[in-house]
């Protein structure tokens, strides 16, 4: 059974380089500019490896399966322990102790988008407008104040 395998393993291996001879999927040898297969080295390995039979290899197979099943284990732990009602609180408080933007509010807020690189523009014209205006508010005198008609209807206190 076992070189039954093997002879349909190679047959099919032949066929699939070539078609990919066919099809000018393979690599071409600078030295003689001929086709030569690109799965030729890989074949000869899987041949190597289906006709060779070790007891290092079976320790080596054994212990790759064991160092598998120990990895699934861990993970499968892991995904255990996100699971339950107690496990969905603990991750709903841990999320809760992280401080991002959603949480932030008004002022806390402003100054977090203020420090990011994009929103340098907005904020420099920002800075620009409320210095004018800081300006213009600071250099009103109380003579400007009882002359206009905007401060007499809204501002001043009658």
């Amino acid at each position: 059974f076992f070189e039954y395998n093997v002879i349909l393993t190679l047959v099919f291996i032949i066929l699939l380089e070539r078609k990919n001879a066919r099809q000018g999927l393979g690599e071409r040898s600078e030295a003689s500019n001929r086709y030569r297969p690109s799965s030729f080295a890989s074949s000869k390995i899987l041949i190597r490896s289906l006709t060779t039979h070790s007891t290092m290899d079976d320790a080596a197979k054994k212990l790759e399966i064991e160092n598998f099943f120990k990895q699934q284990m861990e993970t499968s732990k892991k995904t255990w322990e996100m699971r339950g009602k107690e496990a969905r609180i603990a991750a709903h408080q841990a999320r809760q102790s992280v401080k991002t933007w959603r949480n932030m509010k008004g002022m806390e807020l402003m100054i977090h988008e203020a420090g990011h690189a994009g929103n340098r523009p907005f904020v420099m014209g920002l800075a620009v407008i409320a210095g004018f205006a800081f300006y213009t508010q600071a250099s009103l005198g109380e003579d400007a104040k009882k002359d206009s008609d905007y401060w007499q209807a809204f501002h001043a206190k009658h």
